[in-house]
């Protein structure tokens, strides 16, 4: 859905979207829970150890279901979550009054999880420095991988794989990557996890 008048993926776009309902009709939340059921099924044991009890920070979270995924498989931890949008976060905050949201990214957090959004960007590299810059232990992405986005004016302008992210960004290193199958995508998924090693 869009009208001809807003910018495809800006912030007037998707305050349309979210607040004339599409893309809760699309099936925006159940796919948003359904990525957050597979993120944490395929992160690593000892990588979730050390997340339970951080606090955590949803990027891009809409209207907050992931959250309620991440608080049931990380219960020591606070939860907070970021949309720029605030037809977003007006909405999350009513359904999740239990979870704090922002519109902007200023605090840090300890780890910083950002699913299926970088997609949208094409100055990625730039948003995940600064997604680098707020987090103290943890930076966890998921994004479609090796999608096929033809011309590159849908939605999603960025394809993934393997060599899209560096192995280090200032003191944080690429600790996992896997791509796999998962639900309410047509398509293979992929997750990096960058830890910082100091």
């Amino acid at each position: 859905m869009n009208d001809n008048n807003l910018v495809l993926n800006s912030p007037e776009y998707w305050a349309m979207r979210y607040a004339s309902g599409d893309w809760e009709n699309r099936g925006g939340n159940l796919q948003q829970t359904s990525f957050a059921q597979s993120l944490v099924h395929e992160i690593p044991q000892e990588i979730k150890d050390k997340i339970n009890g951080l606090s955590i920070c949803d990027v891009n979270c809409a209207f907050g279901y992931s959250l309620d995924v991440f608080k049931k498989s990380f219960p020591d931890s606070e939860m907070f979550g970021i949309d720029f949008v605030a037809e977003a976060t007006d909405e999350a905050s009513k359904r999740f009054p239990q979870f704090s949201f922002n519109n902007e990214l200023i605090d840090k957090y300890d780890c910083l999880i950002s699913s299926n959004s970088l997609e949208h960007i094409r100055e990625y590299k730039d948003v995940l420095k600064d997604y680098i810059k707020h987090s103290n232990k943890f930076v966890i992405l998921m994004i479609p991988y090796n999608e096929d986005i033809g011309d590159g004016i849908g939605e999603h302008v960025v394809s993934f794989n393997e060599n899209s992210f560096s192995d280090k960004i200032d003191k944080f290193k690429k600790v996992f990557f896997k791509e796999f199958i998962c639900e309410w995508w047509m398509g293979e998924q992929m997750i990096v996890i960058y830890e910082n090693s100091q």
